[in-house]
């Protein structure tokens, strides 16, 4: 029977899992190592058909494609495994394995991985699948200098990715290989000691045309170093495996779920440049960042010819939301802006759909990924946008649900390949509403009568408190701008805000909006110009910029901690925050807000019966 050890190993690479083993210390920390490596990309054809027809039914097809995908990836892993490989990434419909260099030279390494190929193509090359599917094989070796970085650690979730010029070989090789190809680039046949029968099939790639004799296979490592606990593994793995394997249904995890899955390239890293390690870490934290706040994913990190590519998802268990299509597009609008910090253009590809998702592999090596014509559409809309530029490309279900939040600039259809007809492509543009008219409000005249009543009484001095509830729909927060336009009207300053679902995180949320109005900084987009209103509302007052960073949380102005605020406790910080508002803001009118707010609390509660 497999441990919980052993399942939660699986999801990690085998160096990955044995250098937390080794690790002096269990504090993990981003870190990078450059080694040469032969690395293997296996593309498997015929794949796509076997996937979008199993998946069109019932459940019973999605289990069954589950069973067939895990017995096809587990005798690839198998088999690269007996080799000397590792497995690092399950991409679709492919898969990519490298030898790093541990003892001996790299020619030495790139002939294990050559016979690997030729053992792949000879033993699972036009393999049946199922009744009326096959599925082939091509595969690309490539060597160089790679590297491998351990990035992340928001949230205590880390990633690990593998890059480097073999990567950039692999992905420039020929798109039109043939089932059965094994194809090495000039360099990589430069650096290997054995001599390959092989032809030419196009400028600096080969395709091998002879068998080489087979070396021995390695007897791979399976044992788990007893020093390797559960918590060091667990920071690896997606919170989609963890929740169903904590709630002890690890063996249900293939299922077919409406998701939108967002592909994020990172172009012009330089991988031997001695800021990669901080250019990584910064870009994986900001993303991880902002789906922290948006509960999302980030599913993997790759890597090609053009840099990396970050793979992330919304809808994926424990956090799944009605509106994760229109999540997704806010999201990106706020990584952009990230990256724009970091000098970094993104051109991000978003497509909405129901796809396979689930684990693929054995109990050897296993990934969580997704499966389905969305992720096909989501990173062609990536390349098409890193072709033309830059910007955000959405399909037309994500347009859908994000419209009335969101602008966007319907775009000629494009021709993607893989795809019969040309798809229908949206470019987001800004991040406001195009509906800005409000239809006139019909009926609800008692309601209408009974808040004209109310700002008749705060225009004679009297305040009062009102709740407005009811079913969702039925045009509460209609009646909330009849209330403030008529207020307006009668000469009265009115300050609004609302909540969010994906603000629930985010203390006094509620209240940003309202101090912000306050301070004048409400319509200011640039975090500088914020940071610069408050601070000479703070010099106005004559108090100390020393409380400032306590505002972070309250104004999003990114002031940054000193000796003062770095020492209080979190007991403090709101009794501290609230003096600091008073005065900001003034002393009257925040003390008449804080009158307002103890009556609302008293009225809500007497309402409710507590």
């Amino acid at each position: 029977m497999v441990s919980l050890k052993e399942t939660l190993a699986s999801y990690v690479p085998w160096q990955i899992a044995q250098g937390l083993a080794d690790s002096s210390t269990s504090t993990v920390e981003p870190r990078l190592a450059r080694f040469p490596a032969a690395i293997l990309l296996v593309d498997i054809a015929g794949f796509t058909p076997l996937v979008e027809r199993l998946t069109r039914g019932s459940q019973e097809g999605v289990e069954r494609l589950s069973r067939l995908l895990n017995s096809f990836f587990g005798s690839l892993v198998d088999l690269i495994a007996a080799f000397g490989g590792v497995v690092v990434k399950f991409a679709g419909d492919a898969i990519v394995a490298i030898w790093p260099v541990r003892e001996g030279s790299l020619d030495a390494t790139i002939g294990q991985a050559v016979h690997c190929a030729c053992a792949l193509q000879e033993k699972i090359n036009n393999r049946p699948i199922a009744e009326q599917d096959r599925l082939f094989l091509k595969v690309n070796v490539e060597a160089g200098e790679t590297v491998s970085a351990l990035i992340g650690g928001q949230d205590g979730h880390w990633q690990v990715v593998v890059a480097g010029e073999s990567f950039a070989q692999l992905a420039a090789a020929p798109q039109n290989l043939q089932p059965g190809d094994i194809v090495l680039s000039a360099e990589t046949l430069a650096r290997a000691k054995e001599h390959y029968a092989v032809e030419e099939i196009a400028t600096g790639y080969f395709r091998l045309t002879g068998k080489p004799s087979y070396l021995l296979p390695v007897t791979p490592a399976t044992a788990l170093d007893p020093l390797l606990d559960h918590g060091m593994l667990r920071a690896y793995i997606p919170e989609a495996v963890l929740s169903r394997i904590d709630a002890g249904h690890g063996d249900w995890l293939a299922e077919l779920r409406r998701a939108t899955v967002m592909f994020i390239p990172v172009p012009g890293l330089d991988y031997a440049g001695p800021e990669l390690l901080d250019q990584l870490q910064n870009i994986t934290t900001g993303v991880q960042r902002v789906l922290f706040r948006y509960e999302a994913t980030l599913l993997e990190i790759g890597a090609d010819d053009k840099g990396i590519e970050l793979i992330t998802v919304f809808g994926l268990p424990p956090f799944a939301h009605e509106d994760d299509a229109s999540r997704g597009p806010r999201a990106a609008l706020d990584i952009q802006s990230t990256f724009a910090k970091l000098r970094v253009s993104p051109a991000i590809g978003i497509a909405t759909g129901r796809m396979f998702c689930g684990p693929i592999g054995n109990n050897r090596r296993r990934q969580y990924t997704l499966y389905g014509d969305e992720m096909n559409t989501a990173a062609r809309f990536m390349q098409a946008a890193r072709h033309l530029g830059d910007g955000i490309y959405c399909d037309e279900a994500t347009h859908y649900s994000a419209r009335t939040l969101l602008n966007f600039q319907k775009l000629p259809p494009l021709v993607l390949k893989g795809k019969a007809e040309p798809m229908r492509v949206f470019r987001l543009a800004a991040t406001a509403s195009k509906n800005n008219l409000r239809p006139p409000l019909l009926g609800r005249q008692a309601e209408r009568t009974a808040l004209a009543q109310s700002v008749q009484d705060l225009c004679d001095g009297k305040g009062t408190v009102v709740f407005i509830e009811g079913e969702p729909g039925i045009g509460k927060s209609r009646l909330l701008q009849d209330l403030l336009e008529s207020a307006s009207q009668r000469g009265l300053r009115t300050l609004s805000a609302g909540t969010e679902a994906l603000e629930k995180l985010t203390p006094y949320y509620v209240w940003r909006g309202i101090v912000s109005q306050l301070l004048g900084i409400a319509e200011l987009t640039e975090l500088s110009e914020r940071r610069l209103r408050v601070n000479s509302k703070l010099a106005g007052t004559g108090t100390t910029g020393a409380l400032a960073p306590l505002l972070n949380t309250l104004l999003a102005v990114d002031v940054p901690e000193n000796d003062v605020t770095s020492q209080m406790t979190g007991e403090l910080e709101p009794i501290i925050l609230t003096n600091c508002c008073w005065i900001l803001c003034g002393r009257r009118l925040n003390k008449l807000l804080c009158s307002l707010c103890w009556k609302m609390l008293i009225g809500w509660t007497q309402h409710h019966g507590h």
